[in-house]
């Protein structure tokens, strides 16, 4: 499992990300996007 609280991403001033809560539950699961 894998559990995200509150998260906040900011690159200079620009939030990309704001407040962010997650819960991902065992099992088969894929993220997609840039590495």
């Amino acid at each position: 499992m894998i559990e995200i609280r509150n998260l906040t991403k900011t690159f200079g001033e620009t939030k990309a990300v704001d407040n962010l809560s997650l819960t991902i539950n065992p099992g088969i699961v894929g993220l997609v996007g840039h590495n």
